[in-house]
């Protein structure tokens, strides 16, 4: 008895004394492509879906305070610049800036303030077996919070651990959202099975750690307010469960076992994985030179 690990609670999910820690983005990877999951792991890069980019035009805003804030700045810009041009005659640097700072609040007025200000207060419902459109601005019409976590989530039992993006909040409801960056030829508003199983672990670790109702997720597509949920039902649960055992296994298996190459079927993810993208200048990928083969590529076709 002495000599075996003893699981921490019944079940497949239990983990062990030697069950190693999981991240959900580890989790997802995996879930994607097991040799994207080893890429991940040994990388040691978390995916929480952070923007590591400025939306187009600029600052990307996800409440109406952060919105009135930046008008505020920008109109107070335009004041100080007119009064600046006034006094300065025909001078041509004072008018350009001040034309500039005009179109970055007008920018900031029509293409933001307008549509967050307008938009239908409107929350999915949280009984809908599948997936359903949403609006980030429509959520928070309707009243959620959103809430950056400062550390991940952690559920020892499981020995899982995860940090969405963002938490919306409203009552006891805490609804996890993933903004889902654009690949190259990806049109970006279509779920995959990682997706389904990335959500569903996040919302685990919700009721898990803060004891509140998570029904279902929502995932952003690359930098719009737009996006899908995913409900947490009985299938995207097992997927998650399916997800985590195996994700478990591929760590214990390292460094010695090497995932099988995608069968030819799975090979068209490889064309569009950032993984399998080669240097143009040596021709060589992340994935290509961990496993030792030539992935396929968009840039081959």
């Amino acid at each position: 008895m002495h000599g075996h690990p003893q699981p921490r609670s019944g079940g497949r999910m239990a983990a062990t004394d030697d069950t190693p820690w999981v991240s959900v983005s580890l989790l997802a990877e995996h879930t994607f492509c097991p040799r994207a999951g080893v890429i991940q792991h040994e990388s040691r890069e978390e995916d929480t879906g952070e923007e590591k980019f400025h939306a187009p035009r600029g600052k990307a805003f996800y409440t109406i305070k952060q919105i009135e804030k930046e008008l505020t700045k920008w109109g107070n810009y335009t004041l100080i610049m007119l009064v600046i041009t006034l006094f300065s005659f025909v001078c041509v640097v004072p008018i350009f800036i001040l034309l500039w700072c005009f179109l970055r609040w007008a920018d900031i007025y029509y293409s933001h303030y307008l549509p967050a200000k307008n938009a239908r207060a409107s929350v999915p419902n949280p009984e809908h077996t599948e997936p359903q459109p949403t609006n980030w601005w429509a959520l928070i019409q309707a009243g959620f919070e959103p809430r950056r976590l400062d550390e991940g989530l952690r559920d020892p039992r499981w020995r899982l651990v995860g940090c969405p993006w963002r938490i919306l909040v409203k009552g006891d409801l805490r609804i996890p959202v993933f903004r889902k960056r654009l690949g190259r030829g990806d049109s970006g508003d279509k779920l995959y099975r990682q997706h389904y199983a990335r959500m569903a672990a996040y919302c685990h670790l919700i009721q898990e750690c803060e004891g509140a109702s998570s029904p279902y997720g929502i995932v952003l597509f690359g930098h719009t307010y737009t996006g899908m949920t995913v409900p947490a039902t009985p299938w995207t649960n097992k997927t998650f469960h399916d997800a985590l055992v195996a994700t478990r296994e591929m760590v214990a298996s390292l460094p010695g076992k090497v995932p099988p190459a995608p069968s030819v079927q799975d090979r068209g993810k490889c064309k569009l994985c950032p993984h399998s993208w080669r240097d143009r200048t040596t021709g060589l990928s992340v994935c290509g030179q961990r496993f030792n083969w030539v992935p396929p590529n968009i840039r081959d076709f």
